[in-house]
């Protein structure tokens, strides 16, 4: 990430986050403070920067950066965090406040929680960053059908069970048997004013992807599987395009993602393994990309809850199931 980037990067991160904290920061004063008083309102405004501050820094670091050098994402952090505490001092030396007035003339409770909820905006990007680029740690058959993804996810679990266990596990796992995993899909029926979908009956992940449109790229028993498919998800009522295996890597229909995801049983012992849920998006042009990344500022963070729930509740039943044998 050249200079020019990171510092783009940085405004843009400043920019929205102090957008947000000038919006709340007046329904604060107008709003709670007569009613509830200057600290709880403080405390009360805390949570919702803190959500600003990590869905900013998401936007910023997607849209921006592509993947930044290892270094860059700490500078993004710090540069817009100077930024915000000139701004603010300059305002608060407007109002007749001085600059030790800014650090120590503030409440007992509520200004400790400020400072670190500035500490946080510093490094957010750092934080959301290791999140997302994780691409080249765990390369293997999913190279082949996406090389150089603009979004990388992935998750990993130690579980104390034989990998063929595991991965029979995960292959068949009922995702909607997690009730968190239930809302989240729920929600964003809601959100896209969708009617909710009644099932016949539980399915497998697999199965049931592979009937929503999933194609199966490559399967290794009892090691991993690579699905694949073509799609908009930044629409409501989402459709998935199976592609042949061997078309997947060129395929470039304008206005699409492909999408691959993963489920790895990697053994590292008799009765350990190591299990992982890998997933790449490449835009198929420019236009998509801007609508996916949009788009996955928000969703991203469901679809990593979703994953790490799955990790969870996969390692546990294969523990379970193992230490019953």
């Amino acid at each position: 990430m050249n200079r020019v980037a990171w510092v783009k990067t940085a405004v843009s991160y400043f920019a929205v986050v102090f957008g947000v904290g000038f919006v709340l920061g007046i329904l604060r004063v107008l709003v709670l403070v007569p009613r509830i008083g200057v600290r709880t309102a403080e405390l009360l405004e805390m949570p919702l920067m803190i959500l600003a501050t990590v869905f900013a820094a998401r936007w910023a670091v997607l849209c921006f950066k592509g993947m930044p050098a290892r270094r860059a994402p700490l500078r993004t952090g710090l540069t817009a965090l100077s930024l915000l505490v000139f701004v603010e001092m300059g305002l608060g030396r407007m109002n007749g406040l001085s600059p030790m007035d800014y650090f120590l003339n503030r409440d007992p409770i509520a200004g400790p929680a400020y400072f670190v909820a500035l500490a946080l905006f510093g490094v957010m990007p750092l934080l959301v960053v290791r999140g997302l680029d994780r691409a080249g740690e765990t390369p293997g058959l999913i190279d082949g059908y996406v090389q150089l993804p603009d979004v990388v996810e992935n998750y990993e679990t130690i579980v104390h069970a034989p990998a063929n266990a595991v991965f029979r596990v995960a292959e068949h796992f009922d995702l909607l048997s997690v009730p968190i995993v239930r809302s989240i899909f729920r929600l964003r029926e809601l959100a896209f004013g969708l009617p909710g979908n009644e099932r016949k009956a539980p399915g497998s992940l697999v199965s049931e992807t592979m009937e929503l449109g999933w194609r199966m790229l490559s399967y290794r028993t009892g090691r991993g599987l690579i699905m694949g498919a073509a799609t908009q998800p930044w629409v409501g009522d989402v459709k998935f395009r199976g592609i042949e295996p061997a078309a997947f890597s060129g395929f470039a229909e304008p206005d699409l993602v492909k999408i691959v995801w993963t489920l790895e049983a990697e053994p590292i012992g008799v009765e350990t393994t190591r299990f992982r849920s890998q997933t790449r998006v490449l835009a198929t042009d420019d236009e998509a990309r801007r609508k996916f990344l949009r788009y996955w500022v928000f969703a991203g963070v469901f679809v990593g809850m979703i994953r790490r729930l799955a990790n969870r509740a996969i390692r546990r039943t294969a523990e379970r199931q193992a230490a019953a044998h």
